[in-house]
Formats: C-alpha cells, structure tokens, sequence
C-alpha cells in the first residue's frame, strides 16, 4: 500500500511578525530650556519598517512617549515640562516600529535648567492711540524690557479712569524689543463712547508687570450718513479693449475712502454689473483715474460711479447718461 508523504514548509519570516528593533537612535540634542523646561531636538536612525514613535527618559523615569512621522535623519522636537528650576538632568532616547519593537537606548544628554525666574518686566509705556471709527480702536503699544525678555502682553479697558475694575481685552504674543512699537486692535467698543486703557506685559516665566499709565480714548458717534452723491464719470480715453475715466466725488459728512465703478452696454443701470472698487485718498472736487480693462471692441459701455465712506456708507449713483454727452455715455470704440 502506498503511503502519502507530506511536506512541511517552513513558514516565511514575513508570517511570523516582525520582531527586528529599529537602529539605536541618536543621542538628544539640547536646544533651549528655562526655570521649568527643556526642549530637545530628536533623530532617529531608521527602521528595516519604519519608526512610528519614540520614548524619552529623564533620569529614571520616562518623559515622553511621542508619535514620529519623520524619516531617519529629520530632527522632531519634545518639550518636558513641569521641571525644577536650577536643576541638572540627563535624557535618553528610544524609537519602536508598528510592531512594538523597541530599540536600545542612545547616549545621554546633560540638560541643566535656568534659575527660575522671578523677576517682573519693566513697567511698560502707556498706550498711545493710532486711530479710533465707531466700532474699532487703535492702539501703538511699546514695552520698556525685562531682565530676561518680554514675551506677551495684556490690554484692559475700562468706561472710566479706574483700572480695579478694568476687564482684559486682548492677550497678545510679543517678539519685538524694547521701545519698538507693536500694534493692537479692539474692535469691540461701541460708538460715542469714552474708553480708557492700560498695558502690562509679562515675560516666559509668567511674571507680569505693573500697569501701565492709562490712555483716554473717545470714539466716535457712528456715522451713517451717506457721502454726497458724485460727479459723472469724464471720458478720457479708449482703447480696443479699455477705457479710462476721470473720476471725481463731492465729499462726505467724515471722508470718502472708496469708489464703485459700474458698467452696462444700454443705459439701464439696475442691469449694471460692478467694473471697480478702489481706494480713495483724494479729497473732494480732485480728479482721480479708473480704467477699466478686457473690454470687447466696437461695444459701446456707460458708466455710473458711487462712493463710500469709512463706515462703508454708500452714496446715490451719479448722474445717469441722459443727456447723451460723451462724459455720460462712455464709449464707442
């Protein structure tokens, strides 16, 4: 009788998991640290798979057990927190794959942390305003330094000149140095209204300075009146494709600031499509220029002009083209 015979082949390494550790990883590198941190720049030094994370040790204990996504060779930062001030510790490093497998550890780094800091910065300048509308206030803010650096700053307001009862307004990210101006915007005050405001600033050890003086600010009865309506657009010349219009507008109860171009192929303004919107810094009775451009040729074009204020109050559309002259009814070309 004949006996089957059955082979067993070997299963491949594949099959039975990965279990190869990651490269021993770079020793960490110092990069910054304060009273109470240190920031490390981190290698690793490859995978046969791929190193997904990586665990940090402080002295005996584990710091950190953070993602990688990085290759070999890319440094990826860890920040350790909560550290005592004036303070030595050494740090190690070890990767591991999808798999869990761990490396070895690398070499230690040595890490002393600073003196805790607990110095205040210098009391800063008072604020000084830039500009103030109805719904928006200004502020130019300087600071007058610190033993280590000025990193933030608060802005308080308050309806009166008592800063007790003052409320913070803005908490901002300061890099500049000392005496150089940094900038700041309010926008949620209301019209006719008087405000005061007071500046401290603090540095990366969270010690915050004295306030500052404080700045009166007035702003201003919200202006809803419509500029008055403009001149009709002057053809000046043609093009193919162009054309340009001396434009000119009659003022406003504040100021104008812009201009809206309109344009149509029959005098029908309510069809009217948009050609321009743009700034104006000329004042009243003062020729400024628009062209409007990707015109079709032989086409004959009119034009309308508004403009508006700060406020972003539109005036009435200028004359409309009815009398048929060339500086209403722009232009055959």
């Amino acid at each position: 009788m004949a006996v089957a015979t059955i082979s067993v082949l070997p299963v491949p390494a594949a099959a039975a998991g990965h279990t190869e550790r990651p490269a021993t990883p770079y020793m960490p590198i110092f990069n910054t640290a304060t009273g109470t941190t240190v920031t490390l720049d981190l290698k690793h030094n490859g995978d046969n798979v791929g190193v997904v994370g990586a665990k940090i040790y402080r002295n005996t204990s584990e710091a950190g057990d953070i993602a990688v996504s990085v290759g070999e060779d890319i440094v990826f930062t860890f920040v350790d927190t909560g550290l005592g001030p004036s303070t030595e510790y050494w740090y190690w490093l070890k990767v591991y794959d999808g798999d869990g497998n761990l490396s070895y550890r690398s070499g230690g780094q040595q890490v002393f942390t600073t003196i805790l800091d607990v110095v205040r910065p210098y009391t800063p300048y008072m604020p000084a305003l830039d500009t103030a509308t109805s719904s928006e206030v200004n502020l130019d803010l300087k600071h007058n330094d610190d033993n280590v650096g000025v990193t933030g700053a608060k802005i308080y307001r308050n309806t009166s000149n008592n800063f007790a009862s003052a409320t913070e307004v803005g908490d901002i990210a300061v890099s500049v140095g000392e005496d150089t101006i940094f900038a700041f915007k309010d926008e949620s005050v209301n019209d006719n209204t008087t405000y005061w405001y007071w500046l401290k600033v603090y540095d990366g050890d969270g010690n915050l300075s004295y306030r500052s003086g404080g700045q009166q600010v007035f702003t201003p009865i919200l202006d809803i009146a419509k500029p008055t309506t403009p001149y009709k657009p002057i053809f000046n010349t043609a093009t193919a494709t162009t054309v340009s219009l001396n434009l000119k507008h009659k003022g406003d109860n504040v100021g104008v600031t812009g201009a809206k171009i309109y344009r149509n192929t029959s005098n029908n303004f309510a069809s009217a499509t948009e050609a321009g919107d743009i700034a104006v810094t000329v004042p009243k009775e003062t020729v400024f220029n628009f062209t409007d451009s990707g015109l079709a040729a032989n086409t004959e074009y009119w034009y309308w002009l508004k403009v508006y204020d700060a406020e972003a109050n539109l005036s009435s559309r200028s004359g409309g083209p009815s009398s048929l002259h060339v500086g209403d009814r722009e232009v055959r070309h």
